[in-house]
């Protein structure tokens, strides 16, 4: 029964008498199975904490995953039917999960500004279903039928790898057990899918320089995945960091390291949906290396409306997180990716780009806790903003920042030009008023309309802030205001009258202000949010145990109105899953608003790049899991995977 203690059963020809207790009296399960004459094997051949009955033919073997009469859930052949057979857990991967049913796995509680779908339980003891460079947990497409068909993918407590589709406007989850497992012993061996423009699902999987793990399903809208595969069959060897991106025609992108970390290039495919084809367009597209030192480049990326690939990365100069420094960026010409260029629009004329060649858009010092791999996104412009967070001069907090091409203020108010237009006109248009009070009004409006290079900030509090101040926090005194701002979930079926009272704070960073509008001369603007308090350092090899998780990235909107939101797991905010959003990339204020009552452990955002990007919807994957820093295993029972709709107003879509 799963509960730790083995009792005793008894087989009479075909039929088993089951007892749960070592104790007389009568069996508390009797099931028939197989045939008087089978050999008996008995396991837990699903990991799920409960043995069963596997009875032997020869050398077929007929598993039973439950104390039930039936058919066989699995059929294999193995060996030769003289052989002795032994049972045993070999690899260890089931080394927690008889936990799982004396603590099952923690409910996961949204708040009023999201809705969880909740699919089977995954493994959690680390990060490996959780980590931010997914490129995509989640994606959707339109299938021919109209239907909004949404893809996710995740390790089962036995490393298992699952396949899960919806219709998104449903809800049910469709599940497929593949054939295929991964290491989930080391964070790095993420599982990254995609769904080409004629419906074909590509996996690639447990890669931490390995072989590629790649695979395509069997037919176009399936979840059955056929034999694994090479894609070009070159360069394939030491993979590491795949990632798949959809461009808008369907074709995909993909990219990954090819080589060790301080020693590999990043390394360009390209596949053609019609032809079903991948072609090799760079064998080395960034490479650290220059003949005397070695840099391994770290990247984030995302693809924009023309079909352009926009590439970010951060610089190591050794295994040690500590030495990450810079942020550079590239994007190609086209939808081909043959052809880079800067953010100048200055072609890259000979490739890969190297430390000598590339274009720092901010200068980062090593040793600052600048973290690689976070996320990228376009505005509806196409211009792109980077995510990340490092600690920034004066200050030992690390704090979140958005670095994006510079953008002028919007032009001043049109109401605050009509006092100086026509002084004379008031007492006309409001009789009532008194004539005596025109003259004391206009002398100390003057001083309010001088600082005209802040239209959106206090200007009596400007002049006092120091920039390199982190933050000015201001009481979240309007929290009363919450009730009024119900979400409008995308799913109509879903009940809110019971959801959470939203936590949300609202923070104003008035350093954020001075610096947005006093570097306007420079090409590309760094917002500090300065939205954190809590100081930590990042530093050491293997997948880190940090306070925060990574921060994901997505844009609204374009130009100085255009909203910008971060999905962000912080220790500040309680380790639930939040939206800070900045609404004005000069305004200064940053709404901070959770989307899970509870507390994600050591889990980091992902989300529906594809859902995002053609519909304006936000679906994130959640999942409670434990990192041990240094690629520990955590002593944690499986927990259910998630896919949170977040409310759509919140988005700003």
């Amino acid at each position: 029964d799963g509960d730790g203690i083995d009792t005793l059963a008894v087989r009479r020809g075909r039929e088993y008498h089951v007892k749960n207790s070592i104790s007389t009296g009568i069996a508390d399960h009797v099931v028939a199975y197989g045939r008087p004459d089978d050999a008996v094997l008995v396991g837990d051949w699903d990991g799920d904490g409960i043995d069963t009955f596997t009875v032997r033919r020869g050398s077929t073997y007929h598993v039973k995953n439950s104390i039930a009469a039936g058919t066989a859930d699995q059929v294999a052949v193995y060996g030769r039917a003289t052989d002795t057979v032994l049972v045993g857990d070999w690899d260890g991967r089931r080394r927690n999960y008889n936990r799982a049913d004396i603590n099952p796995p923690v409910e996961v509680t949204p708040t009023g500004a999201s809705e969880l779908s909740r699919l089977s339980p995954g493994w959690a003891n680390n990060s490996v279903n959780t980590t931010a460079f997914r490129k995509s947990s989640i994606t959707s497409i339109e299938a021919p039928d109209g239907r909004l068909m949404q893809y996710t993918a995740y390790y089962d407590p036995m490393g298992t790898l699952v396949l899960a589709r919806r219709d998104r406007g449903a809800g049910a989850w469709e599940y497929e057990w593949t054939q295929y497992t991964g290491d989930v012993t080391d964070a790095h061996n993420s599982i990254s899918i995609a769904v080409d423009g004629a419906g074909y699902l590509h996996v690639a999987w447990g890669h931490h320089v390995s072989r590629l793990n790649y695979a395509r399903s069997a037919a176009p809208w399936s979840l059955e995945l056929g034999r694994k595969q090479s894609m070009v069959g070159s360069g394939e060897a030491s993979v590491t960091y795949p990632e798949f991106f959809r461009k808008p025609d369907g074709d995909l992108f993909f990219l990954y390291r090819d080589g060790t970390s301080g020693d590999g290039k990043v390394v360009l495919n390209n596949y053609d949906t019609d032809r079903r084809r991948w072609t090799r367009v760079h064998d080395n597209l960034i490479d650290g290396r220059d003949g005397r030192t070695t840099h391994s480049a770290y990247w984030q990326g995302v693809v924009d409306s023309l079909g352009r690939l926009h590439l970010s990365w951060t610089w190591r100069e050794t295994p040690n997180v500590a030495t990450n420094h810079d942020i550079a960026y590239a994007r190609s010409t086209s939808a081909t990716g043959r052809t880079w260029e800067r953010s100048t629009g200055v072609d890259y004329k000979r490739l890969p780009i190297t430390k000598a060649t590339d274009d720092v858009v901010v200068e980062v010092p090593k040793y600052r806790e600048l973290m690689n791999q976070t996320s990228m996104a376009v505005d509806d412009d196409n211009n792109p903003f980077i995510a990340s967070y490092w600690t920034p001069d004066g200050s030992d907090v690390p704090q979140y920042h958005v670095v994006h091409p510079t953008v002028e203020p919007e032009p001043e108010p049109e109401p605050t030009e009509k006092p100086t237009e026509e002084p004379t006109a008031e007492p006309t248009q409001e009789p009532t008023a008194e004539p005596t009070a025109e003259p004391t009004e206009e002398p100390t409006a003057e001083p309010t309309e001088e600082p005209t290079d802040e239209p959106t900030a206090e200007p009596t509090a400007q002049p006092s802030v120091d920039p390199t101040e982190n933050l000015t926090e201001e009481p979240a005194d309007e929290e009363t205001d919450a009730p009024t701002e119900a979400p409008t979930l995308e799913d109509p079926t879903v009940d809110t009258a019971d959801a959470p009272v939203v936590e949300r704070a609202t923070v104003t960073t008035a350093a954020h202000r001075v610096a947005t509008v006093a570097e306007t001369d420079e090409p590309w603007t760094t917002i500090n949010t300065g939205i954190r308090e809590t100081p930590f350092t990042l530093s050491g090899a293997g997948t880190k145990a940090l306070p925060i998780a990574r921060p994901q990235i997505l844009v609204s909107g374009s130009g100085a109105t255009a909203t910008v939101h971060l999905i962000i797991r912080d220790v500040d905010f309680g380790g639930t899953a939040a939206l800070a959003s900045l609404h004005g990339l000069h305004s200064g204020e940053w709404d901070v608003t959770s989307l899970t009552v509870d507390s994600l452990g050591e889990w980091e955002p992902s989300y529906d790049l594809d859902l995002w990007r053609e519909h304006g919807l936000l679906d994130v994957f959640v999942q409670n899991v434990k990192q041990i820093d240094g690629e520990g295993l955590a002593d944690y029972p499986s927990q259910f995977v998630y896919v949170m709709q977040v409310d759509r107003t919140l988005a700003g879509s």
